[in-house]
């Protein structure tokens, strides 16, 4: 699974994925120290590792490793503590075929953006003399970044990552995390959590940012895509009040706490949760996406 049209990689799992979870897994990438205990003592983990679902899995600090079974890949990138098993019935909710799709194409949003001076894949004006174009200078970085934009919006994100990757050659250090932040996106998108959350790690927008909100929203998505779900919610809990301004991302909001408490295992929190995505809109994709997700034992 390597596109999100595919499905979101490790933010659910699709059909087939319970059968593929009662085979184990198997290490496909590694970094860092990754230790596994299926037993009573731990072991360090390899590339090509066998993990059953019965196993703990434990991630020391700067560590990720990814797990693939057949129809199935987990990635972790949070120091901590796993039960395999756990995972699994954490993400039931998601393996719905229906449930993703509708996810899918609500998430598109979140990579939207603004242009606020037009079409910038038509190129810098800088290099203009006319009089028209006095005082519009646009960097080489924004021409870039707008062009990823535009790309995002197509869906075509290959494209957008090579006009991202070309912006961020040409961008100041006061224009490179915004640059960060929708590579962050475009490669979460292509199913590369580990990689989208070494873009976002350490970013940290400041109010008048206009990609602030949406990376809110972001990093809690790459929290529960590596099943981080406790620090997804705590992360939501403390910065997602001020996103009720504007009704989509608030839907979101909603659906991304619900799905984090459903991990967690706090069954009435994530009820109350999607019920709240529900109440502000039951016929946009998020709203189906909640009702389905409740839907779910």
């Amino acid at each position: 699974m390597t596109r999100l049209t595919a499905g979101l990689a490790a933010f659910w799992l699709l059909a087939g994925a319970v059968a593929a979870g009662a085979q184990g897994l198997r290490v496909s990438y590694l970094e860092g120290s990754t230790e596994v205990r299926d037993g009573s003592s731990w072991r360090l983990l390899s590339i090509g590792d066998s993990v059953p679902q019965s196993a703990t899995v434990r991630l020391g600090a700067k560590s990720c490793v990814r797990l693939k079974g057949t129809g199935v890949e987990v990635v972790l990138t949070r120091p901590g503590t796993y039960v395999v098993k756990d995972i699994f019935a954490a993400r039931k909710a998601l393996s719905s075929g229906y449930t993703g799709s509708l996810l899918r194409r609500a998430l598109r949003y979140l990579g939207s953006g603004s242009t606020d001076r037009g079409n910038a894949v038509l190129g810098a004006r800088a290099g203009n003399k006319g009089a028209e174009n006095e005082g519009w200078v646009e960097s080489s970085a924004e021409v870039f970044l707008q062009a990823g934009k535009e790309y995002i919006r197509a869906g075509e994100y290959d494209r957008a990552a090579e006009q991202l990757e070309q912006a961020l050659e040409y961008a100041t250090e006061g224009e490179s995390p915004e640059i960060h932040f929708y590579l962050a996106y475009v490669l979460s998108q292509d199913g590369k959590t580990a990689e989208a959350w070494k873009q976002a790690e350490r970013l940290s927008p400041g109010s008048g940012d206009s990609w602030a909100s949406d990376y809110v929203l972001l990093r809690a998505r790459l929290l529960i895509d590596s099943s981080a779900y406790a620090e997804a919610a705590e992360w939501l809990a403390e910065h997602g009040k001020g996103l009720s301004q504007d009704v989509q991302r608030a839907q979101l909001f909603y659906v991304l706490l619900g799905l984090a408490y459903r991990g967690e295992g706090l069954d009435d929190q994530a009820k109350q949760a999607l019920s709240d995505a529900l109440t502000i809109s039951s016929e946009s994709d998020l709203g189906k996406a909640a009702a389905a997700i409740l839907e779910t034992p």
